[in-house]
């Protein structure tokens, strides 16, 4: 490989936020004309590392090069006019502009005389023709017209790219293309991708975490290597002699106009742990949402005891006995743990009755119960975020990412405690790290692209190697 033929090279790149190495002498070389993926679970760095190559952020150390030309202290205007394009995990458009000004805006962004003020826009030269051509390339052409705001989210990711293609730029740096997108748009906007590649002679860098939208851009190998592909849904149902406390009947589930949950449908056994696994982004911590109606169920149905619940107001949901301990915590920093305990019971004397109980197993909390939650650590922060949810009668717990950040010691710990707790309640658990879900769970149900795929018992998935690997990636 010549030094001609590279176009992005990064030389020890590294970007610190405090003790945490996000991005940690990287050295990567990216041949012009060409397709690459950056992969990797949710927290890896990927974005972190499109942030320092497309001058959001700035290195801690390190080198970022453009055609041999440093852009390392470049700021993010410089790099567009270079020829560098790129597109965020968030869709960025103008809602309120029609797709047709949408793109034009970008087509006159890099022209000379490009923002006079009295100016109209369509006598730039050149301008509207790009703009056209565009919206053609991205199959947008006939809804040039349409706010942008009306338009489906696959159209919008559509209509981003052409934003992005509309300057012309030689490399293209795209940020999980397809987030948020129903499966069945997917293979258009990959397809579209990769024509964008070949056709227009681009550099394309993308960030994905998922195996299968990277496999469909049929990626160049070098070496040998085998994917698991897996297509279409199972449906999950009851069995009649099972004692089920909560059943999931083909739902579909949006927050805010991205349709992430795309006919889930299993049932969770009374007295036992259940735990979602999937990759991230498969919909696992939406699933949990869902049953508390803090995401919008538009089809199917959600079951706690029999009772359809979905569409109910999350407090009355939390009142028939549904407790949740959210990913990040979510304790009230300001309050003590004695207030923030108190602040979770329904009825007068809750905690005074789990008092004994909550300090057999969170001793840390009894030695620091006045202590405000910013003076506590991760992992007794954590701890008194399921104490919290212990303090009313609780039938089914809601348990997500527990172990996220903490100290192996204190994870061994915290799976006594959820061990303990489900002698009381039904858990469902999501949890990324899949020894501490084996050693907890009875059930397993897998979520992969906002399906539910596998269900059963979780010492037969132990077994089963090459389902884990398939749908976890874990060996």
């Amino acid at each position: 490989m010549s030094d001609n033929d590279i176009i992005i090279e990064t030389v020890a790149l590294s970007r610190h936020f405090g003790a945490l190495k996000a991005v940690d002498d990287v050295n990567i070389k990216i041949r012009r004309q060409t397709l690459h993926a950056i992969i990797g679970p949710n927290g890896a760095g990927k974005t972190t590392l499109f942030n320092l190559i497309s001058g959001v952020l700035k290195p801690t150390s390190g080198q970022v090069l453009y055609d041999g030309k440093d852009l390392t202290q470049q700021p993010v205007h410089k790099m567009i006019h270079m020829g560098i394009g790129r597109s965020f995990q968030i869709t960025n458009i103008f809602p309120n502009l029609s797709a047709f000004e949408n793109v034009r805006l970008a087509s006159q962004a890099l022209r000379k005389n490009n923002f006079k003020l009295f100016s109209d826009a369509s006598s730039i030269p050149g301008c509207d023709e790009t703009t056209w051509e565009t919206l053609e390339k991205v199959g947008l052409k006939d809804k040039a017209f349409l706010p942008a705001k009306v338009l489906a989210h696959g159209d919008q990711r559509k209509l981003e790219l052409g934003m992005i293609l509309a300057p012309d730029p030689e490399v293209l740096l795209l940020d999980e293309p397809t987030a948020g997108m129903a499966s069945e748009q997917v293979p258009d906007l990959i397809e579209l991708i990769r024509e964008v590649q070949a056709q227009g002679s681009k550099t394309v860098i993308l960030v994905e975490h998922n195996m299968k939208k990277v496999n469909r851009l049929r990626l160049p190998k070098t070496k040998k290597s085998r994917l698991h592909i897996w297509e279409g849904s199972m449906n999950l149902t009851s069995d009649p002699g099972l004692d089920t406390i909560l059943e999931l009947k083909k739902v579909h589930s949006y927050i805010g106009q991205y349709h992430i949950l795309q006919d889930v449908d299993f049932v969770v056994p009374r007295g036992s742990i259940t735990t979602l696994l999937g990759r991230n982004g498969a919909g696992k911590t939406t699933t949990l949402k869902s049953i508390l109606n803090n995401a919008t169920v538009r089809e199917g149905k959600i079951l706690f005891n029999g009772k359809e619940i979905q569409g109910l107001p999350p407090y009355e949901i939390a009142q028939m006995g549904i407790g949740f301990v959210p990913e990040h915590r979510a304790i009230f920093r300001a309050l003590t743990v004695e207030e923030n305990l108190r602040i979770a019971e329904r009825k007068k004397g809750d905690l005074e009755k789990k008092r004994d109980l909550i300090f057999e197993l969170f001793p840390d909390l009894k030695r620091f119960l006045h202590l405000r939650g910013t003076e506590l650590s991760g992992g007794q922060q954590q701890m008194l975020a399921i104490a919290r949810a212990m303090v009313p009668d609780n039938e089914l717990m809601l348990i997500d990412e527990p172990s996220e950040g903490l100290a192996p010691v204190v994870i061994e710990q915290l799976i006594e405690v959820i061990a303990e707790l489900s002698k009381t309640s039904t858990v469902i658990l999501v949890e990324q790290n899949f020894l501490v879900a084996s050693k907890l769970a009875r059930y397993f149900v897998i979520i992969e692209e906002g399906k539910s795929v596998d269900y059963g018992m979780m010492a037969d998935l132990e077994q089963d190697k090459e389902k884990i690997h398939r749908y976890l990636g874990a060996a």
